[in-house]
């Protein structure tokens, strides 16, 4: 008797409930604007791009050696991919100090939100002349 009141009870309270209660929403975009500097690798430049454009409300990639600082203004948040494979420099010695132009330009002058994926932190140590290589 108990366990067919307590069946009643909760059915009851189910079927009080609005319908879309128990309805998933689909997920909302972040509302930032996003750009993507992608590196020499077609399919991961496509699944980043996919998925900044399913994730935000306003996204764009490029090649990272094309891009020119001032054209992170329109953008919140940009994203370096960069590969040590990139750079790779078969003639030099394993330890030796390498400097790359950075793609964002002088770190004085840089004040855009910035994700470094992959290598970027430790390649972008040099020219920005900070510590990269650990962690």
């Amino acid at each position: 008797m108990r366990v067919l009141f307590f069946g009643c009870l909760i059915g009851w309270l189910m079927s009080s409930l609005p319908a879309n209660t128990w309805a998933v929403d689909e997920p909302t975009k972040q509302p930032l604007r996003v750009l993507y500097l992608a590196r020499n690798d077609e399919a991961r430049e496509t699944a980043f791009t996919e998925f900044l454009a399913a994730n935000f409300v306003q996204s764009a990639s490029m090649p990272r050696d094309q891009f020119k600082p001032e054209m992170a203004a329109p953008y919140d948040v940009v994203l370096v991919d960069w590969s040590q494979m990139e750079i790779n420099d078969p003639n030099a010695d394993w330890d030796a100090p390498r400097n790359y132009p950075s793609p964002l330009g002088d770190r004085a002058h840089w004040s855009t939100p910035t994700v470094l994926l992959g290598s970027a932190g430790q390649i972008l140590a040099g020219p920005w002349e900070t510590i990269g290589g650990a962690g």
